[in-house]
């Protein structure tokens, strides 16, 4: 392909621009001038048109002010008369009432002053006197004699008012006054005209007498006489003034009376315009204004353009206005244009000449200045072809001009700076890149359009997803709206943040994480961004577990606190207790003859008794009591007391004995069991009201370090396990907080001192155990005892490490359990097993995410009691609506036969009591899951 040298292109641009620049600075010189006389003709244009319309719009008001001004004239005239009339009436009435006063009675002389007034006529025969009473009643009406003795309060105008309720209420106000109505005219049934009356109230006989006139028989007349004086009037040589009703009826135009003409509404000029419907509009819209159209000259019967203003006189519903042709100044215009192009071509000649001679003096020295830069030229480019051949600088300072030699200097100063730039851009990228593909971090980058285009091997494990899945993601799309939120603010330009517990849309994972999100800058233009994210599941499992021992270590201190406080005081008391309790017996052996002395020795005595067995439960509680501990057999030592529970409890209750097989034997005071067992059976009675249900179990149990995280003051070991659980209305958690503190109770005052808890407690710390409760309100509780297997001196203590074959697998399990630190539990276990977890902390929260869950789900494991919904219910929602073969683990902390009474669990259903250990949880997980 064929090239232009820069020599020759450099000339002909030169040219070029030479020549354009003598094209443009014409044509701009020419159309500044043009536009200098558009902008003076469109100067006189406008100035003349408005002094049209000043004219036009004085002229035209000035008719419109005599005509108002005639208007209210004839008002007042008109008023002036209605009232004179009714004050003759007036005058007449008093005068004859003051006559006859004294001759007649009033009846008699009200019927003279009636017939008196009812003969007046005026107004070519249609006007008359009316009277009425200040009750309503009709008394003269000419017109309607019928009516004379009815009431008239309910008759109505042409409007609908009420008219005379109407003068009443004036006259009421102030005994006379003016009232506009609509009425019909007398020989002239069917219409309703305007009319103005006036009344005045006529004391001596409580009558009302007023007179009216027709409002339309004296605007007839005036509008004629109005019409007679402003049709003849001209407004120049060749404007006229010209009205018309609305509606489209005319008046008079052009010096002519049109009135009673066909209507025009529908008059148009020779380009469509609607000339009378512009003027109904400009009326409508302002009262008064311009309308500019189009309308034959009288003396050529051209169309020529045409401004009229119009206004209204609203109380006649007319339309007048006047119009001038706009003609006049566009001829002058004319003329005026043809003179500027005249002078235009002149000075656009001469302006070309001139311009002609100094295109050639410039053509040669541009020619001239050209060869010799084409010279230099040539030398540096065959010395620049040389250099990239060889890869070697330039040769500086061999051209004649100093431009060249330059360039030559900066041509090697690039290439130096390539070179160096070459080399540290390759180190950069491997050092960048290493640290991209082996940061412990998911970081990935996306566009300005929020779309992942690049991320790293950490990003996919923490999502659980693929590369071909996530690059190309737009994360302006994604359904979690802190994360959009935060990528936004990115690509504003600011620092985004995001932690929450994300759901990925391409790995069907949830994780907690803590997202850092930074704009992307190139040349300073927002070029996208990067981000930063880190699993925080270890942090805030750690930081809960921080809270949680903080709590238990808090309880801990407090009940040890407590114990001591309860010690002390309870060792100095039976101090005192055993003063008073000796000298009391000393007393009462020595007055054994005094009857009423030895009644009150005793009773002091069995209150000092009392107040002994209170210390005994302080020092219980404080693990101070003296104690004879035995190795016992659990069953045994219950069953010898099931019968005393039994008779404590009350026939209402029942007593329900499950007693463990073969249970580890556990070393400890009898007492302490028997008062153990009863304090819990007591509660449990409280706790029932009317029938109900109390059960004691017995069981062996292993405890590893998982089941012991959750448990305050437990440890491993082996243990023999005492339920009681009963079916009363159970504790909220507020309660179960302070269960075990000494002087708390829920009772009543006076029936219970809020210390066999407590004493619990004390006895079963005292003894190496430890308690917990499983209560919900309305559901019951269960009071668990551990008891520590009793190990013979010499002999070690069994490994409770889990010997039992424990199996594991691949299916998916759902998990539903509202207690938080055994969800975190349970679903650990079962991810060391192998199985696929998907943990929920309420069923509401289940039922809602699964229904959007497409993969397969082999097995339910759910707590029984959990607020909002039991785990039974949900169970079945799960099998009706999306899982119909889904096998079902119910746990609680009730026992199983506690949880059936409720209709919870069928026989063949598998349920697992609170705690379990690993081997237990994995053998009915199998269990379930081989039975499908």
């Amino acid at each position: 392909m064929d090239r232009k040298s820069i020599r020759y292109t450099l000339l002909a641009s030169m040219m070029f621009i030479m020549v354009s620049s003598i094209i443009i600075l014409s044509v701009l010189w020419l159309s500044l001038e043009y536009k200098a006389f558009l902008k003076n003709a469109e100067d006189s244009r406008n100035d003349f048109i408005v002094s049209q319309k000043s004219m036009l719009q004085r002229d035209v008001l000035a008719i419109s002010t005599f005509i108002n001004y005639r208007i209210q004239q004839t008002d007042r005239i008109l008023k002036n008369n209605i009232e004179s009339r009714v004050h003759e009436a007036h005058a007449l009435a008093s005068h004859l009432f003051n006559i006859l006063r004294g001759h007649l009675e009033e009846d008699q002389i009200a019927e003279i002053i009636s017939e008196a007034l009812r003969v007046i006529r005026f107004d070519n025969g249609i006007g008359y006197y009316f009277i009425f009473s200040m009750e309503g009643t009709d008394i003269l009406f000419p017109d309607r004699p019928e009516m004379k003795g009815n009431n008239m309060l309910s008759v109505q105008g042409g409007s609908g008012e009420y008219v005379v309720r109407d003068m009443l209420e004036i006259v009421g106000e102030k005994d006379e006054g003016f009232y506009t109505y609509r009425w019909t005219k007398p020989r002239k049934e069917g219409n309703d005209y305007l009319k103005t009356a006036y009344v005045k109230y006529f004391e001596p006989l409580g009558w009302v007498i007023g007179t009216g006139s027709y409002l339309d028989d004296v605007t007839d007349k005036l509008q004629n006489e109005v019409l007679e004086y402003i049709v003849p009037l001209q407004l120049d040589e060749e404007g006229y003034f010209f009205g018309s009703i609305k509606g489209g009826y005319p008046l008079f135009t052009n010096g002519e009376l049109t009135r009673g003409g066909g209507n025009i509404i529908g008059l148009t000029d020779p380009y469509g315009i609607p000339i009378i419907q512009k003027y109904n509009d400009i009326i409508a819209e302002n009262g008064s204004g311009f309308v500019n159209y189009s309308w034959p000259k009288p003396e050529n019967s051209l169309p020529s353009p045409k401004v009229s203003f119009v206004t209204e006189i609203p109380e006649w519903s007319w339309i007048i206005g006047a119009g001038v042709y706009l003609d006049s100044i566009e001829e002058k215009l004319v003329t005026r244009h043809q003179m500027l192009q005249k002078e235009l071509f002149q000075k656009a000649g001469l302006s070309v000449g001139f311009l002609i001679f100094v295109f050639f003096l410039v053509f040669i020295w541009i020619r001239n200045f050209l060869s010799r830069i084409n010279d230099d030229f040539q030398g540096f480019k065959s010395l620049l072809k040389r250099s990239a051949a060889e890869r070697t600088p330039m040769v500086e300072d061999r051209f004649d001009y100093s431009e060249f030699n330059e360039m030559a200097i900066s041509m090697n100063d690039v290439f130096y700076e390539m070179q160096e730039t070459k080399n540290i851009l390759k180190e950069t990228e491997g050092r960048y890149q290493l640290i991209f593909d082996n940061s412990p971090m998911g970081l990935l980058y996306f566009d300005e359009k929020g779309k992942i285009v690049e991320c790293n091997d950490s990003t996919l494990q923490l999502l659980g997803s693929s590369y071909h899945h996530l690059v190309g993601l737009n994360m302006l799309d994604l359904p979690d709206s802190g994360l959009v939120s935060a990528v936004k603010k990115a690509l504003s330009g600011e620092k985004g943040i995001y932690e929450g517990v994300y759901t990925s849309v391409t790995g069907n994972k949830t994780i907690p994480v803590h997202g850092f999100f930074a704009p992307a800058f190139k040349n300073g233009n927002l070029h996208g961004g990067v981000g930063i994210f880190e699993d925080i599941s270890e942090r805030l499992y750690a930081e809960k577990e921080n809270k949680r021992l903080e709590a238990q270590v808090r309880q801990i201190q407090k009940m040890e606190s407590v114990g001591r406080l309860a010690g002390g005081v309870a060792h100095d008391f039976n101090n005192m207790l055993s003063i008073i309790m000796g000298y009391a017996e000393i007393a009462m052996a020595k007055d054994k003859d005094k009857k009423p002395v030895s009644l009150e020795l005793k009773e002091i005595y069995a209150a000092a008794t009392r107040s002994a067995n209170l210390t005994r439960q302080l020092l219980a509680f404080a693990r101070k009591e003296v104690i004879s501990p035995e190795v016992l057999n659990l069953n045994k030592a219950l069953e010898g007391m099931l019968q005393m529970m039994r008779r404590l409890i009350g026939e209402d209750i029942q007593l329900v004995w499950r007693p463990g097989k073969n249970l580890w034997p556990v070393q400890m005071d009898p007492s302490q069991l028997d008062q153990i067992l009863a304090n819990l059976c007591i509660n449990a009675r409280d706790a029932i009201s009317g029938v109900g249900t109390l059960t004691i179990e017995t069981e062996n149990v292993n405890l590893d370090e998982r089941y012991c995280a959750i448990i305050p003051e437990s440890v491993p070991g082996r243990f023999v396990k005492l339920s009681v659980s009963d079916n009363g209305c159970g504790m909220d958690k507020e309660i179960l907080e302070k269960i075990f503190e000494p002087f708390f109770t829920t009772k009543p005052t006076g029936e219970g001192t809020g210390l066999g808890l407590a004493t619990i407690y004390g006895i079963v710390r005292q003894n190496g155990g430890f308690i917990s409760v499983y209560s919900e309100p309305g559901s019951g509780s269960t009071f668990t005892v551990f008891f520590p297997e009793s190990v013979k001196e010499g002999q070690e203590p069994e490994d409770v490490s889990v010997s039992e074959s424990i199996k594991g697998g691949d299916e998916k399990i759902l998990l539903v359990e509202d207690e938080e630190a055994i969800l975190k539990l349970v679903k650990s276990m079962l991810e060391k097993l192998g199985y696929g977890v998907l943990a929920f902390s309420n069923p509401m929260e289940a039922l809602e995410k699964m229904q959007y869950y497409d993969g397969e789900v082999h097995l339910l494991i759910s707590d029984v009691i959990m607020p909002g919904m039991n785990g039974r219910d949900m169970a079945e929602e799960l099998k009706k609506n999306k899982f119909p073969e889904l096998r079902t683990i119910f746990t609680s902390g009730y026992t199983a036969n506690i949880i059936a009474r409720y209709g919870v669990l069928d026989k063949d259903m598998i349920f697992l009591q609170k705690p379990y250990v690993l081997a237990a949880l994995s053998d009915a997980v199998r269990k379930a899951l081989d039975m499908r």
